[in-house]
């Protein structure tokens, strides 16, 4: 309970603290007080453990828990309320920020022999968000000096939200949304009041009273809290000795946050109602296989490379002494469970040498065998338990499935998600031809009909600004006038920019920022041949449209009951169509060979984007809808010109072919065949 503070002692305190402030920060003083206010203090906001549910074919899995919306200090049991101001500060709203009485008790009990604390809430909110922990003389006067003036700018309530928001509670947790999950797996409701006095408890030092390493420790400092919670009147007399015959309880250690990539979906379409569950689109069937597809496939095309260098870092820091070398390899490749990273600091043939990084102590020197792709000193490479070290796929990729109505069921951002996490499903590239059926959209729209003759030929366009745009096909060919339908089929450039010169840039720009694929797309005819950047996400959403009859949809990872109302953009014949002409291109056009004897019907479009920088598939069976892309994370050019209908499409084709054996979708009509002649 947070009491009502004591006026006089409140103005004693306040007049003392700015004096010593004032003559601090003086001409006579040299002490640097930062400006602080409770909404600087508290610019990171509380926010609510959800915890992350799969459905699986033996029912709903827990994946983990992340955090959501703002919940503030009442969201969380008064029985931990109750168990922190008894720990932290009994007389919180009785003082002005700086407690005496609390002081005094704390210099008592030190020269008793019983060392603790006398800071408040308030001063240790100003140590957690602000000065940090020095123990220094000049730290504990800025701390109460910054303690006062918070107190008299804001309530006793919102000064203990935002110390739970900083308040560091062990196991990578920082703030007291995520500490229930962390260590009892469970949300704050269902906590009892003897847990609620373990983490208040924790507070004081989360490792020194940690019950994997010091179980006795842990419930005297946790029965400790109840008894203080008795003696405030939080707790009656029963309930103290119901608790204290409880054992701590805690999980194991494991980590909150669900599989990287499902956290990464939903860090881009986060929860936004106020519920402590929710269920994710993600279907386990789907996820592995198209992770599992990525995999094989990038391994196939090409051999492993270095993860990056870091020969400037390794020149300052040779030994990592210094620590300026683990943050340098840290921003090139992270850590899973049993892998390390070496920094090669030598190379003699087939023996290199390196430092072993594990993410924490002193580097080591460790040597290896090397026969793959050439290194240079500074290389960072994968070190495998065991004395293996490798490298990494110098090719990645990200692929996603969605149903028709935006639900997300695979989410790969890449191929190695702990090493490399890099999420490329929302990295910004350019799509290329994969960008031309909205084109085509825009255009029918407008009037163009499948059967409709383009030219295909090379036109010089003298461009407003009076410069001269003049696209070439990909193979440099012409052709006599070709059906739009065909034109898409081959991907055309020299037809399409025709369609776009005729169409006009901005019916592009309305269909594609009406489906989401752009939010701002520039009025250049470029744009027709996809060279603004979009992101794998946004495009995939776009096919859907194509794939539902023309309705926009909202790509969502979480399963919600109360869905968008559809709005359409597109006519359903113009979908049809679309479709028609898309399954073309799987059966004649640039994605055939890929999709030969497949036995469903696939609608879908390659893309390759200048210098062969990235490679794309995006398109759909009946009621499902598939992205891949292809590229390099240093957006080097891909190697030997690879293009969308080589790499892409293939491994769509994979993914495909694995789910229909796995009944993951149905062979049934659902794409209207061509119906434009031959």
């Amino acid at each position: 309970m947070i009491h009502q503070g004591e006026p006089g002692l409140h103005v004693m305190l306040q007049v003392a603290g700015a004096a010593l402030s004032a003559v601090l920060t003086g001409p006579l003083g040299n002490i640097d007080i930062p400006d602080a206010s409770i909404d600087a203090v508290a610019a990171q906001h509380p926010f609510e453990a959800v915890e992350v549910l799969q459905e699986t074919e033996a029912g709903k899995r827990r994946l983990g828990w992340i955090s959501s919306d703002t919940v503030g200090r009442l969201n969380l049991p008064d029985h931990f309320i109750d168990a922190l101001i008894a720990t932290e500060d009994i007389r919180l709203g009785l003082h002005p920020g700086v407690d005496p009485v609390a002081l005094v008790s704390a210099a008592w009990d030190t020269a008793m022999g019983r060392t603790r604390g006398g800071s408040g809430v308030a001063q240790q909110l100003v140590k957690n968000a602000i000065t940090g922990p020095a123990l220094t003389l000049e730290r504990k006067v800025i701390e109460a000096i910054l303690a006062l003036r918070l107190t008299a700018a804001a309530p006793a309530e919102a000064i203990l939200e935002s110390y739970l928001t900083h308040a560091w509670f062990g196991r990578g947790v920082r703030g007291a949304s995520m500490a229930a999950p962390a260590w009892f797996g469970k949300p704050w409701h269902e906590i009892m009041p003897h847990e609620s006095a373990f983490l208040a408890g924790l507070l004081k030092s989360p490792a020194a009273h940690d019950p994997d390493g010091h179980p006795d420790r842990a419930k005297h400092r946790r029965d400790l809290v109840l008894r203080r919670m008795h003696q405030a009147g939080a707790i009656s007399g029963t309930d103290l000795a119901a608790g204290l015959v409880q054992p701590v309880g805690t999980i194991p250690y494991r980590p909150l946050p669900p599989p990287r990539w499902i956290a990464s979906a939903l860090a881009r379409m986060p929860p936004k109602g106020d519920d402590d569950q929710i269920r994710v689109t993600i279907r386990p069937a789907w996820q592995a296989i198209a992770s599992e597809a990525l995999r094989d496939h990038l391994n196939s095309l090409g051999n492993p490379e270095p993860a990056g260098s870091v020969a400037v870092a390794l020149r300052a820091d040779p030994d990592g002494s210094l620590g300026l070398l683990r943050p340098a390899a840290a921003r090139h490749l992270g850590l899973s469970p049993g892998t390390g990273r070496m920094i090669v600091t030598s190379i003699e043939g087939e023996l290199i040498r390196g430092l072993l990084d594990r993410g924490s102590g002193s580097m080591i020197h460790t040597e290896s065998a090397w026969t793959d792709a050439p290194l240079a000193v500074g290389d960072v490479l994968v070190a495998v338990d065991g004395g293996e070290v490798r490298g990494v796929p110098g090719m990645q990729g990200a692929v996603l499935i969605m149903a028709h109505d935006g639900k997300i069921l695979a989410y790969v951002g890449g191929s190695e998600p702990d090493l490399l996490p890099l999420d490329r499903a929302r990295a910004k590239r350019s799509p290329g031809s994969a960008l031309k059926p909205f084109l085509w959209a825009a255009a029918m729209r407008d009037g163009l009909l499948p059967n409709d003759l383009v030219p295909n030929v090379v036109t010089a366009y003298r461009l407003a600004d009076g410069s001269v745009w003049r696209p070439e096909n990909f193979d440099l060919s012409e052709t006599a006038p070709v059906p739009a339908w065909q034109a898409l089929e081959i991907s055309s450039n020299l037809a399409a920019a025709r369609i776009a010169h005729a169409t006009g840039i901005d019916s592009l720009k309305e269909v594609t920022e009406s489906l989401g694929i752009y939010q701002d797309i520039p009025l250049h005819p470029a744009t027709s041949l996809g060279t603004h950047e979009t992101d794998l996400l946004r495009l995939t959403a776009g096919y859907a449209a194509l794939a539902n009859g023309g309705y926009r949809v909202r790509p969502s990872v979480i399963d919600e009951e109360k869905q968008d109302t559809p709005v359409p953009v597109l006519d359903p014949w113009i979908a049809r169509e679309l479709g028609a002409m898309l399954h073309g291109v799987t059966r004649r056009g640039t994605a055939a060979r890929a999709f030969a004897d497949f036995e469903v019907a696939v609608a879908g479009k390659t893309g390759t984007s200048g210098d062969h920088r990235d490679a794309w598939f995006v398109g759909y069976v009946p009621g499902v809808v598939i992205g891949v892309w292809i590229g390099r994370d240093d957006a080097k050019p891909l190697p030997g010109g690879m293009t969308g209908g080589r790499v892409a499409a293939p491994l769509a084709r994979r993914i495909l072919q694995e789910a229909l054996a796995r009944d993951l979708f149905k062979a049934v009509p659902g794409i209207v065949p061509p119906l434009h002649p031959m």
